[in-house]
C-alpha cells in the first residue's frame, strides 16, 4: 500500500528536474517579467542585453538579479554563471532547486571532475582554423596579462608582427601533438599506446592542457642558432607526421581519418602545402632572424619570459588542472564538460570565486565565458544550413505555385477565354498554404535554438574588449546577456582607468540595451543614469507676496509659471530607491528600455519582491 505512492512521488521528482531542459521550443515573446503599464519585458529584450547598477546593499542581486534567474532557468535557458563571490555557486543551486533543474547542474571548481580543455575544443569545431585558435589563445593571454601575468615590456611581443611567429607555433603544435594525441589506435591490437613519431622527446603528457602545451612550445623555441641546429630532429620528424597524415587520409579506406579532427576538412594536397609553408617559416625565416648580423635577441627572451610567467600562473593554485583532459577507464583523454553543453540546457557554474582564487579565478572564469560565446556564434551555421536546406526545399514549390496563379491570370485577360475563378481560388489557397508551411517550419528552426544565458554579478571583474564584440550579434544567436554591477567606477577601474578605458566601457554599456538602475549614491552613475534617460521641458511655478504683514489687507499675492529643460528623472531619485528587506521585501529600480511605453517615455519605475517564488 505505501509502495505505489512513493513510486509516484519518485516519477514527479524526476519530471521536475527535467521540466526545464523538456521544452523544444523557446519563442521570442515568451515574457520574462511582467511590467507596469500592461508591459512585457520578453525573450527578445533579453537578447539584446540587461545591465544592473546597484550599490552594495542596494538589493541588485536578491531583487532583479533572483527574479530574472528563476523566470530563466523555468524557461529552459543554457545558463553560464561566473561567480566572483563565494556563496554565489550555493545560491544558484538553490534557483535550479526552486526552478526544479537540479539536474542540469554542472558545477566546475578546483579539483573537481568537470573539466574542459578550452583550445583543443576550439580546434575540433567545424570551420575551426589557426586563425580563430590564434584569436582564442590571444583573449586567454590578454586576460592573464590584464591580471597581471605579464608586462608592459612583453606588450610588444603582442603586436601584429608576431602574430606569424603565432601562427606557426600552433601550425607546428597541430602536427608535433595533436596528431600523436589523436591517432590512438594504428591497428587493432595496440589498444591504448598511442603513436609518438619519434617526437617522444618533446611531447608532453596527453592530457597536458593545449595552452600548457603551447606555452611550453614557445618557452623552448629556438632563440639561438646553437639551439636550431641542436633541435633539427624535431622539424624532420614533424615533416613525417605531416606526410603521415597525408597518406593516411589519401586513402579513402582508411579507419583513422576521421579521427584526426584537426585535419578532417583538409585534403592531402592542403595538408601538404601547409608543412611546406611551416617549414618554410621554422628553416628559413626563423633561422634568418637568428642568424642576423645584429644578434639581438630581445625579442626571443621576451617570449620566453612571457611564456615562463604565464605557465607559473596557470600552475599556481592548480588552476590549470580545470583544462586537464580526464582518463577514462579505456584510455582515452576527454573533455568531461563542454560549451555544447549550453545548448542542451546545462546550467554551468564556475565556481572559481575571484574573491578566494584572484587573477586564477578570473583567467577561469573569462575563458569559460569567452568559450560560451564562441560556441553561441558558431552554432548560427548550424541554424543557418538548416534554413538553407529548407529554403532549397520549398523553393521550387513555391515558384511554381505562384506560376499557375500567374498562368491563370492572365488567361483570365483574354477576351476568348473566360476567367476561371474556381481554378484561381484553388491556385492561392495551394499557393498560401504553402506560404504558411514554409513560415511555420522556418520559425519553428528559429525556435529550437536554445538561448544561452550568461550571467556575471559583479561583472566588473570579467569584462574584456570582445564582450561588446560579442554583443553586437548575440541578439540575433539567441544570446543573453546580464551583468550586474555597483557603478560605472567600477567599471572604469577594471578597464584600466583613463579615456581608453571610459570609452569602452560606453561602447558596452549602449551595446547592452536594457538597463536597471537600483539605488545608489555613486554621484558618477546616478548623472550617467539621468543622462541616458533624457531630460524633458518641465513647469516651475513660483509665488511670492508683498505683504507688510500676513494679516494685513494691503499688498497682494503674485504667481508665476516659467519652463525649464531638466532631467526626466533627477540624479537623487536614484538615492531614494528601496533596497529591500523588512518589512515589505521590495527592491526598486529604474528600468530603461529602447522601446516607448504608453506614457511617452522609455523608462518606468518598477518593484521586484524579494520573497519572489
Amino acid at each position: 500500500m505505501t509502495a505505489a505512492p512513493t513510486q509516484s512521488r519518485s516519477r514527479q521528482a524526476r519530471f521536475r528536474d527535467h521540466v526545464g531542459t523538456a521544452q523544444r521550443t523557446w519563442d521570442d515573446s515568451t515574457v520574462l517579467l511582467n511590467l507596469p503599464q500592461d508591459q512585457k519585458f520578453t525573450q527578445r529584450h533579453a537578447a539584446a542585453g540587461l545591465l544592473v547598477f546597484g550599490e552594495t546593499g542596494s538589493g541588485k542581486t536578491s531583487g532583479p538579479g533572483r527574479t530574472l534567474a528563476l523566470k530563466c532557468l523555468r524557461a529552459g535557458y543554457g545558463v553560464l554563471v561566473l561567480c566572483a563571490k563565494e556563496e554565489e555557486a550555493l545560491d544558484w543551486i538553490k534557483y535550479a532547486r526552486d526552478a526544479r533543474r537540479s539536474r542540469d547542474v554542472v558545477r566546475i571548481e578546483v579539483g573537481g571532475d568537470f573539466r574542459c580543455d578550452f583550445l583543443l575544443n576550439e580546434m575540433r569545431q567545424y570551420g575551426s582554423s589557426t586563425l580563430s585558435m590564434l584569436g582564442t589563445f590571444k583573449n586567454a593571454t590578454a586576460i592573464l596579462r590584464q591580471g597581471g601575468g605579464g608586462g608592459a615590456e612583453n606588450d610588444q611581443f603582442w603586436q601584429s608582427s608576431s602574430d606569424d611567429f603565432m601562427k606557426n607555433i600552433i601550425d607546428l603544435f597541430k602536427f608535433s601533438h595533436l596528431v600523436a594525441w589523436e591517432i590512438c589506435k594504428l591497428d587493432e591490437e595496440d589498444k591504448t599506446t598511442p603513436p609518438t613519431f619519434g617526437l617522444d622527446e618533446w611531447l608532453p603528457p596527453t592530457n597536458v592542457p593545449c595552452i600548457l602545451a603551447l606555452l611550453n612550445l614557445m618557452q623552448t623555441a629556438p632563440s639561438h642558432q646553437e639551439e636550431y641546429d641542436e633541435k633539427g630532429r624535431f622539424f624532420v620528424e614533424c615533416r613525417k607526421v605531416a606526410e603521415k597524415v597525408a597518406e593516411i587520409l589519401s586513402d579513402k579506406n582508411n579507419k583513422y581519418g576521421d579521427r584526426i579532427s584537426v585535419f578532417s576538412r583538409t585534403s592531402p594536397e592542403e595538408i601538404k602545402e601547409l608543412w611546406r609553408l611551416v617549414e618554410n617559416y621554422w628553416k628559413r625565416e626563423w633561422a634568418s632572424a637568428l642568424s642576423g648580423a645584429s644578434g639581438d635577441n630581445k625579442t626571443h627572451d621576451s617570449i620566453r619570459a612571457y611564456a615562463k610567467s604565464t605557465i607559473a600562473l596557470l600552475e599556481r593554485d592548480k588552476i590549470a588542472n580545470l583544462f586537464r583532459r580526464v582518463k577514462t577507464e579505456d584510455g582515452r583523454y576527454v573533455d568531461t564538460v563542454t560549451p555544447e553543453q549550453l545548448g542542451e540546457g546545462k546550467i554551468i557554474i564556475v565556481d572559481v570565486p575571484i574573491l578566494r582564487w584572484a587573477e586564477s579565478g578570473k583567467l577561469a572564469s573569462c575563458i569559460w565565458k569567452y568559450t560560451a560565446q564562441r560556441f553561441v556564434e558558431r552554432r548560427a551555421k548550424t541554424r543557418n544550413d538548416r534554413l538553407e536546406a529548407l529554403e532549397q526545399e520549398y523553393a521550387s514549390h513555391l515558384e511554381e505555385a505562384q506560376q499557375e496563379v500567374d498562368d491563370i491570370k492572365a488567361r483570365g485577360l483574354s477576351v476568348w477565354r473566360p476567367w476561371d475563378g474556381a481554378a484561381l481560388k484553388k491556385a492561392e489557397k495551394k499557393l498560401n498554404d504553402l506560404k504558411r508551411e514554409h513560415g511555420q517550419k522556418e520559425k519553428e528552426i528559429k525556435d529550437s535554438v536554445r538561448p544561452v544565458v550568461i550571467w556575471a554579478d559583479e561583472c566588473q571583474n570579467f569584462v574584456t574588449p570582445l564582450d561588446s564584440t560579442y554583443q553586437a550579434t548575440a541578439r540575433s544567436n539567441r544570446g543573453i546577456t546580464v551583468f550586474l554591477t555597483q557603478s560605472s567606477d567600477s567599471l572604469d577601474k577594471e578597464m584600466g582607468g583613463g579615456a581608453a578605458a571610459e570609452k569602452a566601457r560606453n561602447v558596452l554599456i549602449a551595446n547592452l540595451t536594457t538597463k536597471m538602475f537600483c539605488a545608489n549614491t555613486n554621484p558618477p552613475t546616478n548623472h550617467m543614469a539621468a543622462e541616458m534617460i533624457g531630460q524633458t521641458i518641465k513647469t516651475l511655478t513660483s509665488s511670492g507676496s508683498n505683504r507688510a504683514r500676513p494679516w494685513s489687507l494691503v499688498g497682494g499675492v503674485s504667481t508665476g509659471k516659467n519652463q525649464q529643460i531638466n532631467y526626466d528623472v533627477m540624479p537623487e531619485v536614484f538615492t531614494k530607491l528601496k533596497k529591500g528587506g523588512p518589512p515589505d521585501f521590495q527592491v526598486e529600480c529604474i528600468l530603461l528600455g529602447n522601446e516607448v511605453f504608453p506614457d511617452g517615455r522609455k523608462w518606468m519605475r518598477i518593484t521586484f519582491d524579494q520573497m519572489f517564488q
